[in-house]
């Protein structure tokens, strides 16, 4: 069990927040520690990792499990390279498009009625900025979040990274510690794993993940494609043991055999 203490560390300051709190993180030596705050959120990330890693998605960020002590009290984290090279910048979609516009994207996306029209918007304003394969990426992103239930997806939480060059490309794919109900405060435990999916709510084009992601998909074709078989799971599942209690481990395995049989789409021949 990786164990490391962050007491006399102070916690980073990120721009990209989550509209449902904000975990704890440090930045130490090229290496980003993020501690549960709400839930299981470090499970949640180490699972997309480990599906990612079977995946045909090549830039992740690829996060294991840890504990993270303060004041001699050991809490549930992860940790994952930092994947910004020097001279580079991390951008949420929100910021680029407040520094270029002057306008909230988030906020103007509300003022449209359709899935379709606040996808165009979004792909037009990110056409405008140069960002190349940005409707793919955004497909990608839609996919891994509906396969996840990652309800988190604001445009906070949409990232892209401004290179040395002054081109701008989307960031390799990060943040998925809203995923598999991790958000005891809202999901807790006592909620039978049957009724989780009915809870599922999508951002930022639409409350219902398959209507974000089938449209984005029908003007870019599917972009993940995985081979995280049963196998792979229970393997998951089984470090992840050593972290959070069985009644956790039973949830997270539920909800992935669910959503992997409901996505037979993304899953490779």
């Amino acid at each position: 069990m990786r164990q490391i203490d962050l007491t006399d560390i102070p916690i980073a300051r990120v721009e990209t927040t989550s509209s449902k709190g904000n975990q704890s993180k440090w930045n130490i030596d090229s290496k980003w520690y993020k501690m549960d705050c709400e839930g299981y959120e470090a499970f949640s990330e180490f699972i997309s990792a480990e599906i990612l890693k079977k995946s045909n998605i090549s830039r992740y960020a690829s996060y294991s499990l840890c504990k993270i002590v303060l004041h001699g009290v050991p809490y549930n984290g992860c940790v994952s390279d930092d994947f910004l090279q020097d001279g580079e910048e991390l951008f949420t979609l929100e910021r680029l498009v407040k520094q270029k516009f002057g306008f909230s994207l988030m906020g103007r996306l509300h003022e449209f009625d359709s899935v379709e029209q606040r996808v165009d918007f979004t792909l037009e304003r990110l056409q405008e900025l140069g960002v190349e394969r940005a409707g793919e990426y955004l497909t990608a992103l839609t996919e891994i979040d509906a396969l996840l239930f990652n309800g988190d997806r604001h445009t906070n939480n949409i990232a892209f990274v401004r290179k040395n060059d002054g081109s701008i490309i989307p960031a390799p794919f990060f943040d998925q510690g809203n995923g598999l109900f991790s958000d005891l405060v809202w999901h807790p435990l006592h909620i039978e794993n049957d009724a989780l999916p009915m809870r599922a709510a999508a951002k930022p084009f639409s409350g219902d993940f398959d209507r974000q992601k089938e449209y984005l998909e029908s003007l870019f074709g599917v972009q993940l494609r995985f081979s995280y078989t049963e196998k792979d799971l229970e393997k998951s599942l089984s470090q992840a043991e050593m972290y959070y209690s069985s009644k956790i481990i039973q949830r997270v395995r539920f909800l992935m055999k669910y959503q992997t049989k409901k996505y037979k789409e993304l899953q490779m021949d």
